[in-house]
């Protein structure tokens, strides 16, 4: 089975996700996940059991990061590992950037997909704010060979 299409798939979907909440399209980004909704933020965890529970989480959240001068989040890395071909692992290094273009937080972000009404969907995120000082290695490009 080839699996580099699917893997593909998911890296797009992801960079539609991320797409959707930079451009403020709240219903395109809600729609990026399943429920229940498992996500760990730091030492903090919530389980979400309504698609009206993730809205009401995501229009939070844009409100706290425009309190904060958000502008928009960049991608700096990310790795896309399937599990079979109904679920998969992303690995996202993210940073945020206020509206004068400085970066005031890095994180890592872990995602389980699965596909899920005709689409793939994030189910369970875990995700650090802290960020790691340098590379780690996780999400550098496999070696050749």
């Amino acid at each position: 089975m080839d699996t580099s299409s699917i893997t593909r798939e998911i890296g797009d979907f992801y960079d539609r996700y991320v797409g959707s909440y930079n451009n403020g399209d709240l219903d395109r980004y809600c729609d990026c996940f399943g429920v229940p909704l498992s996500v760990v933020a730091d030492a903090q965890s919530k389980v979400f059991t309504s698609a009206a529970e993730v809205r009401e989480s995501a229009e939070a959240q844009q409100r706290s990061f425009a309190s904060s001068r958000w502008s928009h989040s960049v991608v700096l890395a990310k790795r896309v590992w399937l599990v079979n071909p109904e679920l998969a692992v992303i690995v996202a290094d993210l940073q945020r950037v206020d509206l004068s273009g400085e970066v005031y937080q890095t994180g890592r972000c872990v995602y389980n997909v699965v596909r899920q009404n005709g689409g793939w969907r994030i189910v369970t995120v875990a995700q650090s704010v802290g960020g790691l000082p340098s590379s780690d290695g996780l999400l550098d490009p496999p070696a050749a060979g």
